[in-house]
Order: C-alpha cells, then structure tokens, then sequence
C-alpha cells in the first residue's frame, strides 16, 4: 500500500490544491500520514525492484519538486517587487506631510486634524509591514527547500509574506485617504448640500 502510495497520482488529483509547492505539500502529508498506519516493518520494505517507498516517491515527485520550487520562488519574487514598491512610495511620504509646513512655526499645516494622525499612523503601519513583508520573502527566497521546508515552513512564510503584503496594501490605501481628507476638512472642497 505504501509503495503504491508513494507514485505521483493523476493531475484530476494534483489540481485540487493551486500552485505546485502546495501540490508537493499535499503528497507529502498524505505519505506521512499512510507512513503512521503501517508498521515499522513496511517502512523500510524493497519492492521487486529493490526500491523503498520513499525511493519511490522522491523519484515520481521530483519534477512536481522542482516545479514547486520555482513557483514558491516566482510568487516570492513578484510579491517582493510589489511590496519594494508599495515601501518605496510610503517611506517618502512619511517625510513630505501633506500639505507641507507653517514657515512661521515648521509645524505641519493639517496637524490639528484627526485625518492627519490617520494618515500618520497608517503611514507608518503601511512601512512597517512592507519591510516585514520583504524580509519574510526573502527567507522565502533563500531557504533550502528541503523535505521540511515544504511541508511546514515555506507555506506558512508565504502565507504570513501574503498577509503582511496585504496589510501594507490597506495601510497605503488608508494614507492615500486620510490625505484626501485632510485637504477636504481644511478646505472644505465637498460641501454637503
């Protein structure tokens, strides 16, 4: 059962779970989990080839490998150029507040509304987790990709990579806003009728 177990099954099987890493995943938590209900003695057992079951899986999973491999890389990196650029327009914005300074006082003009702090804050939540974000895809990028590594660590980093990504995207959108906003409260561009 297990050495049937360890041949690469049929995509109709594959395609459940998008993306080859999580394919490769998936397989090798199933073949963990047929590897607990069998006894020792069949672990380690030759086919009539001389082959063991893990033999026999890494072989039939070796493209499906590869290909996960590269799809955990390509996804790392067009999310770190996203995330490069998402820290590249937060981190000036942080220095140029909106609508510049009193040149009496070098006090922000807008520093009285709560949009400014808005903007601020998000700001600075948007820089925070774009920075976190590259550092997670880059231990993405440069981890081993071993055994381990796909099973838990790589899903889980993409995963936590994404979700920062995604947060640095709303916090963007937040200061985009606010500043929007600020201008409106001081200038009263919309009036409601």
């Amino acid at each position: 059962m297990l050495h049937l177990d360890a041949e690469l099954p049929s995509p109709n099987r594959l395609n459940i779970v998008f993306g080859a890493a999580l394919q490769m995943q998936r397989e090798m938590l199933w073949f963990q989990e047929i590897k607990k209900i069998m006894p020792n003695s069949y672990v380690t057992e030759t086919n009539t080839k001389g082959q063991t079951p893990k033999e026999i899986f890494m072989k039939s999973h070796e493209d499906l490998q590869k290909k996960g491999e590269k799809w955990m890389k390509d996804t790392a990196n067009y999310c770190m150029l996203v995330v490069a650029l998402i820290a590249t327009l937060v981190f000036p914005a942080a220095f140029t507040v909106p609508g510049g300074n009193n040149q009496d006082t070098s006090i922000p003009i807008f520093l009285e509304t709560n949009w400014f702090m808005v903007f601020f804050i998000s700001d600075a939540v948007a820089m925070l987790f774009s920075s976190s974000s590259v550092l997670v895809f880059l231990s993405v990028l440069t981890s081993r990709y071993t055994e381990k590594d796909l099973i838990k660590t790589l899903p889980q980093r993409l995963a936590l990579g994404l979700g920062t990504l995604l947060i640095s995207i709303v916090a963007m959108l937040l200061a985009f806003t606010a500043v929007f906003w600020c201008f409106n409260a001081k200038h009263q561009v919309f009036r409601l009728v």
